[in-house]
């Protein structure tokens, strides 16, 4: 039995760049020919056309999440940005409205002059005297109070029209600084 050629080989690649003919040898034993016979497989085509979209479809998708992800982290950049910027203005803000508060009742509320990131409220009672004191946290855009033991945050975030706003423990808006004022205020007299 004779061996076919190596130009008859099980694969082979084609002068035709991208395709692909694998070569399946087909071998009869002729004793009296001697001949091999050699079979070609045309797996695909230099002609770029598909035989399904599937692939189509997955570079598609994986293009469209990126791109969403792209949007995604821009637009988070430019989230913290505008933060950057309101946020020192929301606290300053808050700051004042607190101090209006403590101006209104003086037989009640002190507040304590302090550098422009803090402010301390002190009650005047002849039974004890509490202090809250509230600081503003540049890095995390949130103000922190501290009251008798009791101790939370009020994040600053952006609503739906991309103003800062100071937001509850919960997460909901306040609708006003004063009304934020108020409420850190009470934690004095609980």
């Amino acid at each position: 039995m004779r061996r076919c050629s190596p130009a008859e080989s099980p694969i082979a690649i084609s002068p035709v760049i991208g395709e692909l003919s694998l070569r399946s040898r087909i071998r009869q034993d002729y004793r009296s020919t001697g001949r091999c016979f050699c079979v070609a497989a045309r797996l695909g085509s230099a002609d770029n056309s598909c035989m399904s979209g599937t692939l189509d479809r997955a570079i598609a998708e994986s293009e469209e999440q990126a791109k969403a992800e792209r949007i995604t982290s821009e637009r988070y950049v430019i989230e913290q940005q505008m933060l950057e910027e309101q946020a020192p203005v929301v606290w300053q803000q808050f700051r004042s409205a607190v101090k209006a508060e403590c101006g209104c009742r003086p037989d009640h509320l002190v507040f304590a002059v302090t550098p422009n990131t803090e402010a301390a409220i002190n009650t005047v009672q002849a039974k004890g005297r509490k202090t809250l004191v509230l600081r503003y946290l540049p890095k995390s855009k949130a103000v922190s109070f501290v009251c008798a033991g009791k101790a939370g945050s009020y994040p600053i975030r952006l609503n739906a029209v991309n103003v800062a706003v100071l937001c509850t423990t919960d997460g909901e808006e306040f609708e006003s600084n004063a009304e934020a004022a108020e409420q850190v205020l009470s934690l004095l007299f609980r």
